[in-house]
């Protein structure tokens, strides 16, 4: 019974040594695009931005997460308009280019690495510091 009793309070007061805070983490969620978050507060991308003005390491991430993101972005809304009008040409029956249909479905596709990269930026795991 004693060694049981010791090895509770042994694991009482190793456990806060093993926690971690996340009061200096952002936190980001992916489930209908991408939102980042501190101390439970949604962060706009200027705030992200001016949260990162002293860390140049996690800004170059932010920076290259974003680029990444419009990127993805410029891409898909151009091959999505192109695949568009192929279809709705196709659809009133009037001769189409198989070009337009080609091309839109290349870009949708080159996007897609581009809006994996973006998820995958590792810009709201660094922890940031501040100067005050």
């Amino acid at each position: 019974m004693k060694k049981a009793l010791i090895i509770t309070l042994f694991l009482i007061g190793i456990y806060p040594v093993f926690g971690q805070s996340l009061s200096d983490t952002i936190q980001i969620e992916n489930f209908s695009g991408t939102s980042y978050y501190l101390n439970g507060k949604k962060l706009s991308p200027m705030d992200l931005h001016e949260l990162f003005l002293t860390n140049n390491a996690a800004l170059e991430e932010i920076i290259t997460a974003r680029n990444s993101n419009s990127t993805a972005t410029i891409l898909s809304i151009s091959g999505g308009l192109l695949l568009g009008s192929y279809l709705v040409v196709r659809f009133v029956g009037q001769q189409s280019l198989y070009a337009a249909g080609i091309a839109g479905t290349g870009l949708i596709l080159v996007s897609l690495p581009f809006f994996a990269s973006y998820r995958s930026m590792p810009a709201g795991r660094l922890r940031y510091t501040t100067t005050k």
